[in-house]
């Protein structure tokens, strides 16, 4: 009879104990881990609260913008360019001259006459937190060839060529503001008949 041979096999697998390791991370790598999360959390939500309140601003500087040239070019065309309507009243440019007015009167006419022509744009009209109006009237001084920073009480007729400085301001709800300066032009000047409707 022959004798069986045995064959060892080709490959053998080793079953030591360190390929059956269950000890896991420790828990320093664990709170590493956490620290790396959490940072990269408030770096992205910081981020992202910056371009929401970015964007916020952008869009109140955006409809400000719009506001304030809707009212310049509604304060230039009253003040200045306003057609005469026969048995309207007021009829005509609203312009006053400084001289024998004071500074308080002038704004007061120039806005209760602007205001009452003027239509805001969509959405930014009474109650939406946005308020319009012109803040300051410097009239040209002859005599210094420069912008006077109010109207004069008495004295000279600095403004006797007609021509003025108006700043506009606008103010969003968020308290952000912007200014416009425009340059009015008495529609009468060199007339020496004054607009018998300015100062209505």
């Amino acid at each position: 009879m022959r004798a069986l041979r045995l064959h060892k096999p080709l490959h053998t697998r080793s079953c030591s104990a360190s390929n059956f390791d269950e000890r896991g991370d420790t828990l320093v790598e664990v709170l590493l881990a956490v620290v790396i999360l959490s940072l990269t959390v408030v770096a992205l939500l910081g981020a992202l609260t910056t371009s929401i309140t970015g964007s916020g601003e952008h869009r109140n500087i955006a409809a400000i913008d719009t506001i304030l040239k809707s009212y310049a070019e509604a304060a230039k065309y009253q003040i200045e360019l306003q057609p005469v309507v026969t048995g309207s009243k007021p009829s005509g440019p609203i312009y006053e001259d400084c001289p024998g007015n004071s500074s308080t009167k002038v704004l007061t006419d120039y806005r209760n006459g602007v205001n009452g022509k003027w239509t805001p744009p969509p959405g930014y009209g009474a109650g939406s937190g946005y308020s319009v109006a012109i803040t300051q009237v410097q009239p040209w001084n002859n005599l210094s060839s420069n912008w006077d920073p109010s109207c004069p009480s008495g004295g000279l007729n600095h403004d006797a060529n007609g021509l003025q400085l108006l700043t506009v301001t606008a103010t969003a709800p968020t308290n952000v503001s912007d200014q416009m300066q425009i340059a009015v032009r008495n529609p009468d000047y060199p007339s020496t008949v004054p607009n018998p409707y300015a100062g209505f």
